[in-house]
């Protein structure tokens, strides 16, 4: 009722083109499942031994926003270390993320530290970093490229659509790794969003 069926009608011309849509996403989904819940379990191993802080509080969740951690970039530096991404990966969020928490500049300091000790910002710069709500420049400062997509304009971002829009020609089979944070759940064409995914990520990279 309401937005459900303004959405519906917008971006679904028919019934039989809303029942191929959710056919094509239960299919993804199913297909997807499985391999998703054993990367969180081991990547929620992998955190557990990150130094510093807590990366992945196990406790008070019921209070948290929406939005990435700093262990995110944690996970990100540690796929570069095991050989899944390249040193220079390109990464692309669905969604312009925010940090939801305050950033310990010690606790970034131990990611450089463990990750890319070339690349140590001075005390003065780690705190400026600190400030940052949006995760761009730290991944800038250690060594990644970054941009977003999002209905909005955003920190080095691109404004798009993913009911209807084609990845940017700037982006298309750029990314070494597209990151999903609770973006494509709040979107009703399910099957674009999985065409844009694929369309933004280079070959042989991570979704």
């Amino acid at each position: 009722e309401g937005g459900v069926g303004v959405g519906l009608r917008t971006v679904l011309r028919s019934e039989q083109e809303l029942r191929s849509v959710l056919a094509d996403a239960q299919l993804g989904l199913i297909c997807c499942s499985a391999s998703v819940f054993t990367l969180v379990r081991w990547c929620r191993t992998v955190i557990r031994h990150a130094p510093g802080t807590d990366f992945w509080p196990t406790k008070g969740r019921s209070g948290s926003k929406m939005g990435i951690q700093l262990h995110t970039v944690y996970i990100v530096c540690y796929f570069v270390q095991q050989r899944i991404l390249p040193k220079s990966a390109h990464i692309v969020d669905l969604g312009a993320q925010e940090f939801h928490t305050h950033i310990d500049p010690d606790a970034m300091a131990a990611i450089f530290s463990e990750f890319r000790p070339d690349l140590m910002p001075s005390r003065n710069a780690l705190e400026d970093l600190s400030g940052d709500k949006t995760p761009g420049r730290i991944y800038e400062a250690l060594g990644f490229g970054y941009n977003c997509v999002d209905v909005f304009p955003a920190d080095r971002g691109f404004v798009c659509d993913l009911n209807f829009d084609t990845v940017p020609d700037e982006l298309a089979g750029k990314a070494d790794l597209v990151t999903n944070f609770g973006t494509t759940e709040h979107v009703m064409n399910q099957l674009n969003c999985f065409r844009f995914i694929h369309e933004l990520t280079r070959p042989g990279s991570v979704m």
